[in-house]
Order: C-alpha cells, then sequence, then structure tokens
C-alpha cells in the first residue's frame, strides 16, 4: 500500500482511492448553492427587494432547515422509538447554524458580490426550475408526509 502527496492510494498499485473524497461532489454542491443564492437573490430584487443578501440567506436557511426536518420526520415515520419532539431552540439553533454556514460560505468578504457578477452572464434569465423546485418540493414532502401519518402509516 503507498500514499502519494496529493492523496491518493493505492493497494498493490491495481486500485486507487483518494482520501480527499468527492472533490467534484464538493465543486458541483458548491456551484449549486452559488445558483441558488444568484437566482433567488434575482428573484428579491423583482420583488423591489435591493441589495438583498440577508433575505436571501434567509430563505435558504429556511428552505435547507426544512430539508432536514423532512429528514428527521422521515424517520420518525419508520423508526416508531425516535424522538418525535423538537424544541423551539433546537428549531432556531438549526436555523442559524445552518444560517451561519451560508453566511461564510457566499457572503462574507464579499462572496457574495463575485457570485453576482461572475455568474451573471452564464445564469440571469435562464434556468429557473431548478431553483423553483428546490424551494418547492420541501412544502410538498412535508405536507405528504403529514397526510401519510393522518392515515395511520
Amino acid at each position: 500500500m503507498t500514499i502519494s502527496e496529493n492523496g491518493k492510494f493505492s493497494i498493490l498499485g491495481t486500485c486507487h482511492f483518494s482520501l480527499f473524497l468527492h472533490d467534484e461532489m464538493k465543486k458541483r454542491s458548491m456551484r449549486f448553492l452559488k445558483y441558488l443564492f444568484f437566482k433567488y437573490y434575482y428573484w428579491q430584487e423583482r420583488m423591489g427587494n435591493h441589495d438583498s443578501s440577508f433575505m436571501v440567506l434567509l430563505f435558504m436557511s429556511f428552505i435547507f432547515m426544512l430539508y432536514f426536518f423532512d429528514i428527521l420526520f422521515l424517520r420518525s415515520l419508520f423508526y416508531t422509538n425516535s424522538a418525535n419532539h423538537l424544541s423551539k431552540i433546537w428549531v432556531v439553533l438549526v436555523l442559524w447554524v445552518i444560517f451561519l454556514i451560508l453566511y461564510f460560505l457566499l457572503v462574507c468578504g464579499g462572496k457574495h458580490k463575485k457570485i453576482l457578477k461572475e455568474y451573471e452572464q452564464e445564469w440571469k434569465g435562464k434556468k429557473n426550475l431548478p431553483a423553483i423546485l428546490f424551494a418547492v418540493i420541501p412544502f410538498v414532502l412535508i405536507i405528504s408526509l403529514i397526510v401519510l401519518m393522518a392515515c395511520g402509516f
């Protein structure tokens, strides 16, 4: 077994594995976050809220929080022994942790201005469906899960 300086190791020189997994996945995830920020920022501008990076981060945090709670809700459907109750303090804590992570990834140090300038030609006026679906899916999922719970699933 040998390990190279770029983090890859091989077993008997045949199979190569990366210790720094998912570099491409990280790039795609960050690009998707930038895309969402870009689309929601211009959506806020169309609504009349100029320089709305705070509102965009709050909206994105809320959507990610809904995805988090959808996962918890799904878990409670399949594992009856799991805790179904989250206190209000945990809800607020999750929202602010997500908000802070998004702030440092997208806004801190003027990153949001670079995102808006860098991707304006590529994304402005195009490809709105992924951003819309990303915001709608957690609502549809949570309503579906509530209906399933009410039906006795």
